[in-house]
């Protein structure tokens, strides 16, 4: 099943869906999802062969968590006085990337990738928290990625170097980003009482 594929990093699938799909609707999909790095119409961009920022993944990855509602992303939230008196609130436009029952699908699905699968040290690891993401990790080791998301929060880790090189053999997104993940998503939902999506 597509579930089993993805809980697992199977590529194949993924290519499949993209041309039984089209390539320009995966595009469209990640437009959408706030991603404005170059992407090149080929089947291997469903496996994640363009170069995109870590902000631009984590942005896309909230439209799942938010059940397909993409809020731009924002460094500040507002700046107050030494009293607490606010002086200025930043705020965050949103818009609808997919409906919201193909995106609880999704979410579902990426809660397997962490219930089961590539993802599965969080939950090994005591992250009980509802949570779903993707590991990820490009050819030759050069780049290592984990994206994951709670109905709270979206974090994503990237590793690799400032220019293309291999960070070494089996430097794979599950080995080396999703630790991290692990560490920051504990802390930020410590002492915060789970929730479920809708």
């Amino acid at each position: 099943t597509l579930r089993r594929a993805l809980m697992l990093s199977k590529n194949m699938p993924a290519v499949q869906v993209a041309i039984r799909y089209g390539i320009r609707n995966v595009i469209d999909l990640a437009r959408r999802a706030g991603v404005k790095s170059p992407l090149p119409a080929v089947y291997s961009l469903a496996l994640g062969s363009a170069d995109v920022t870590l902000l631009e993944m984590t942005s896309a990855y909230s439209s799942f968590a938010n059940l397909g509602l993409r809020r731009e992303p924002i460094f500040w939230d507002s700046i107050s006085t030494r009293d607490g008196t606010a002086l200025e609130r930043a705020a965050s436009k949103s818009h609808r990337v997919m409906d919201s029952a193909a995106a609880y699908v999704s979410v579902d699905m990426l809660r397997d990738v962490i219930r089961h699968g590539t993802g599965f040290p969080a939950t090994r690891a005591g992250f009980t928290f509802p949570a779903g993401g993707k590991t990820g990790t490009t050819n030759d080791y050069t780049d290592a990625w984990f994206v994951g998301f709670t109905p709270l929060y979206t974090c994503g880790v990237w590793m690799g170097f400032d220019q293309k090189k291999k960070l070494g053999s089996g430097f794979t997104g599950g080995q080396v980003a999703l630790p991290i993940w692990i560490d920051v998503m504990k802390e930020a939902h410590r002492g915060i009482k789970p929730v479920e999506w809708p």
